[in-house]
This record gives structure tokens, C-alpha cells and sequence, in this order.
């Protein structure tokens, strides 16, 4: 429920390193929202969002629910929300909506008070893609965590999918970023967030940009594992929409982390579907032979290092690759590592289940 105190929030802590992703399992709508450890804290963020794509307009309709009496789909309207938790008490945050939110107006700071776990939800006032919250500030006086998600998106009357994802804070968005092209039949999107007035270059244009714009960029050149590089003179954010699947539009949705001063050394993940699963790869020149993919019981897959493509407008400097895995590979419920000899490296999983069956996509470095 939006515009309310919530007492919603999940810690979880660890005595070693781990991943952790949550994943909506729901029949018809999936993602991951691949969850930063302490990169995701921090007092200032502005939030990303896609402009495209509305939420469906009939769902949450009570005429859907005769029709439809066991799909939740068509008993909560949907709509584009961010979720607010803070990790210490008396947290006092400061929320300036792009556009109108439940209880309160677009451009008009409030100020709510949390205490540790609790959770507040902005969310719009409609399912019209040009009023979704992209470009939303949130700054609070301690560490506090968001996640944005977007429920029932419509790309076409048969593809209603929902993504999102865990934000990180302003300190944390970057310059430039590579996006590894997915397995989404009309063509992967990018939307582009301000964080600053700025300008956007991609595949040899200048885009101009105010603070808290959203733009969107469709990924028409090259195919599945190809690279494609944005780069500004100012800090933004970006969203990718992918699949995992050629033959649909079924979709997830992720941010994508800076290209520099980033990656990883080794990434523990498991698969939690049977359909198609793809790993995207990213990583330095000189990396693309050095990845290790050890199940936990010491056997390994190979990761060929003629699969990866060097990525356009980088000096041939960053090396793309996408990777997928059949059951006997990869079976469902296994834990895996994927590592690097000598490089740090971005990775991302992009998994589809089946026809109108949604995708799940996240980065995990």
C-alpha cells in the first residue's frame, strides 16, 4: 500500500560474503531485484525510470475479477512505485515526485520519518508511461535503501510484464556505461535518467539532457552479446529492458552498474527456472580467456573466449559475450561461481520461462 508507513522491512546479514536476488515468481510477470549489499545505502538518489511502456490499463478492474478469479493481476491496479526503507531510527527523508503520487503533487517536496524497517511506497497516480516517477529525487539525513518497480507494463496485448530492481545512490551512478544486447524479439530498450543536465552520446550522437529526464533508446545494431556504449560529460542512470527469448516480448528489467571502478572478482548465483537461461558477460581486454564456472560440488563449464565481441566506440578497450545453458549444464536449484583470473568483470542472468510466461533479469556485480 502507497503513502503509508509499513513495518515491511528484510534484513539479512551474513558471516561470509554472499548473493542474493529476489525474485516474483508469479506465473505471468517475473523479475529479479539483485539486492547491493551496502553499495545500495546512501542519503541522495534520483530515481530511473522507463517512459514507454504504460501499466495495463484494465488490470485492477473489479469486471476483470469474474473473469479472472484466481489472478491477482486483475485485483490491484498496477503502477509504477518506488520503495523507501530506512536502517536506522528517526531517519527523516525529504521525497520531490517527478510526476503526482498517491497523497501527494509532482515537484512538491514532503518529508516523512522512519525508524529502522520501515518502509514507505511512493506510487503515481495512473498507469500513463509519461507520469511514471522516473526522475523522482529522495534524500534522507541516514543510509537508508530503495527499490523501484513497475507492475503489469504493456509492451502488446499479450505481453503484460512487470521489472525492477534495487537502486544505488547518486554517489555510486556513473558516466559511462556498456549495455549487453538480450534476447528480445523487437528490439532491447535503454532508458536513459539525469542525474544532472547533461549530454547522452551513443553510436555516434549527441543527445541533451535536463536534470531528471527520462530518454529512451532503442538497441536496433547487432545481435544477442553485443556491446553498445553510452557515455556523458555529466552522471545518469540507466535502465536496460531485455528477454530472454527471440521469439517474444516477454521481458525483465535492470540498472545497470558504471562501467568503471566497478565489477567483480567472483559472483556465486543460482538458477531457479527451467527455461531459457542466458549469462551476459562484460570485461576488460585480456579477461575474455580467463573465466573460471565452478559448480559447488568442483566441476566446471567452459566459458569460450571466442564468443566475446569487442564493444563499438571503446578503442577496443571492453569485450562483451552472452552465454546460455541448458538443464543438464545448469540444472535448476545448483550453485554456481563464475570467477576471473586476472580481471574484474560485470555479469548479469537473463532467464525466460516460456511463452507469456514474463523474463528475470538482474546484474549481480
Amino acid at each position: 500500500p502507497a503513502n503509508q508507513t509499513l513495518n515491511k522491512g528484510v534484513l539479512i546479514e551474513s558471516t561470509s560474503p554472499i548473493s542474493v536476488y529476489y525474485e516474483v515468481d508469479y506465473i505471468k510477470n517475473t523479475d529479479i531485484f539483485v539486492l547491493k549489499g551496502m553499495n545500495a545505502l546512501g542519503s541522495s538518489f534520483v530515481v530511473p525510470g522507463q517512459n514507454e511502456f504504460s501499466n495495463k490499463q484494465n488490470a485492477g478492474d473489479v469486471s476483470n475479477v469474474s473473469e479472472f478469479p484466481n489472478d491477482p493481476m486483475f485485483h490491484v491496479a498496477p503502477r509504477a512505485s518506488f520503495d523507501i526503507v530506512a536502517t536506522e531510527d528517526n531517519t527523516i527523508i525529504t521525497i520531490t515526485p517527478r510526476h503526482n503520487i498517491d497523497g501527494h503533487n509532482a515537484g512538491s517536496p514532503f518529508q516523512i520519518t522512519l525508524n529502522k524497517g520501515q518502509v514507505y511506497s511512493a506510487r503515481a497516480t495512473d498507469n500513463n508511461a509519461a507520469n511514471h516517477l522516473g526522475g523522482s529525487i529522495v534524500t534522507s539525513n541516514k543510509p537508508i535503501a530503495i527499490t523501484v518497480k513497475d507492475d503489469t507494463v504493456e509492451w502488446s496485448g499479450n505481453a503484460w510484464d512487470s521489472w525492477g530492481d534495487q537502486l544505488v545512490p547518486v554517489e555510486a551512478v556513473g558516466k559511462d556505461y556498456i549495455v549487453t544486447k538480450g534476447y528480445l524479439k523487437s528490439n532491447d530498450r535503454v532508458f536513459v535518467t539525469a542525474v544532472e543536465n547533461t549530454t547522452i552520446s551513443y553510436n555516434g550522437a549527441n543527445y541533451p539532457m535536463s536534470a531528471g529526464e527520462v530518454r529512451k533508446f532503442e538497441l536496433t545494431t547487432g545481435g544477442p552479446g553485443s556491446g553498445h556504449f553510452f557515455t556523458a560529460d555529466k552522471k545518469f542512470l540507466l535502465i536496460q529492458i531485455t528477454g530472454g527469448n527471440n521469439a517474444d516480448n516477454e521481458f525483465g528489467g535492470a540498472i545497470i552498474p558504471r562501467l568503471y571502478c566497478t565489477g567483480s572478482e567472483s559472483i556465486a548465483f543460482t538458477r531457479s527456472t527451467t527455461g531459457n537461461f542466458h549469462i551476459q558477460l562484460l570485461v576488460p581486454d585480456g579477461g575474455q580467456g580467463n573465466f573460471l564456472l565452478v559448480k559447488s560440488d568442483g566441476s566446471t563449464l567452459p566459458i569460450n573466449a571466442g564468443s566475446f565481441t569487442v564493444v563499438p566506440n571503446t578503442g577496443n578497450q571492453w569485450y562483451t559475450g552472452i552465454f546460455s545453458f541448458n538443464t543438464t549444464e545448469i540444472p535448476v536449484g545448483t550453485q554456481w561461481t563464475m570467477s576471473n583470473t586476472t580481471s574484474l568483470f560485470h555479469l548479469a542472468l537473463n532467464a525466460h520461462e516460456g511463452t507469456e510466461m514474463g523474463s528475470r533479469f538482474g546484474y549481480f556485480s
